[in-house]
């Protein structure tokens, strides 16, 4: 199995990126180790990527025989999500324990191993709202959320911009929102658990694009979402599959490109209020 810059693929994936594989293509090498009968998954320390791309491949656990159940990763699980994860692991193996070991880059000989590829994004909100979320409010003594800790209106922030596409005016935009009842958070400050919870009393959210939204995973409860990104995310679908299939309405508010030199993906923008101002009889109701 190639794992090569942190990636584990099948032989088609290599075909299909031989630009960037051509010299495992060509001479594999020696096996650096070997792994039989256990579920391998390539992980991802972003937030957003492994719960999307990877996450669903856990339910591949409760078919891999024996008393314990290997998981092989490549890359370390997000720091965010690793508490929940582990606790998370047994109930996905069918009640019994899982034992995580991390494989280096290099060429290993395997055995009845499954690995997956990325699936359709939306799988991943249905599992997050029909496994992560009953098993986090199971384990807080929660029944119902909107019930028991009541409803919310999030805002949610975007921070830091070492990806660029920075929200300029987000202290703006964020007392806009605040005006009309909405609390304003940080998810990356909390632990996962609480994420979870928060999202799950969540009736309207407002959110800058960015890897904070993955937890709309959890938004079983929402009414109406409203994203807001930058005109150069236009085509991308990252965060609407992930409440496909729920009652929510998902509105995208795109800004507009400032600043000097050529527009990028990663050009910083600003919201002009006279839009969120159109948008009043959704997310002020």
């Amino acid at each position: 199995m190639p794992i090569a810059n942190g990636k584990t693929s099948t032989k088609s994936f290599l075909e299909y990126e031989k630009s960037k594989y051509r010299d495992v293509l060509a001479d594999p090498g020696e096996a650096k180790g070997q792994i039989a009968r256990a579920l391998f998954i390539n992980g991802a320390v972003s937030y957003y990527h492994f719960f999307t791309y990877h996450f669903p491949g856990l339910l591949f656990l409760s078919f891999v025989k024996g008393e314990r159940v290997p998981l092989v990763v490549a890359r370390d699980f997000p720091a965010a999500a690793e508490s929940l994860l582990y606790k998370l692991l047994p109930t996905m193996a069918g009640g019994r324990e899982v034992d995580v070991v991390r494989v280096v880059n290099g060429i290993h000989d395997v055995e009845d191993v499954i690995y997956t590829l990325a699936p359709e994004r939306f799988l991943a909100g249905l599992l997050g709202r029909q496994l992560i979320l009953p098993f986090v409010l199971h384990n807080a003594g929660i029944a119902n959320p909107l019930r028991d800790l009541g409803g919310l209106k999030l805002f949610v922030r975007r921070e830091g911009d070492s990806t660029g596409r920075k929200l300029v005016n987000q202290p703006e935009v964020e007392a806009w929102f605040v005006a009309r009842g909405y609390v304003p958070v940080n998810p990356g400050t909390l632990p996962m658990e609480e994420q979870v919870i928060l999202f799950s009393r969540a009736t309207h959210i407002a959110g800058v694009e960015g890897g904070a939204l993955t937890n709309l995973l959890f938004a079983a409860n929402a009414d109406y979402i409203v994203m807001l990104a930058s005109p150069a995310t236009e085509k991308d679908l990252f965060f609407q599959p992930l409440v496909r299939g729920t009652k929510t309405v998902f509105h995208t508010v795109y800004g507009e490109i400032c600043g000097p030199g050529p527009v990028s993906r990663a050009s910083d923008y600003i919201l002009p209020i006279a839009k969120l101002d159109a948008l009043d009889l959704y997310v002020a109701k």
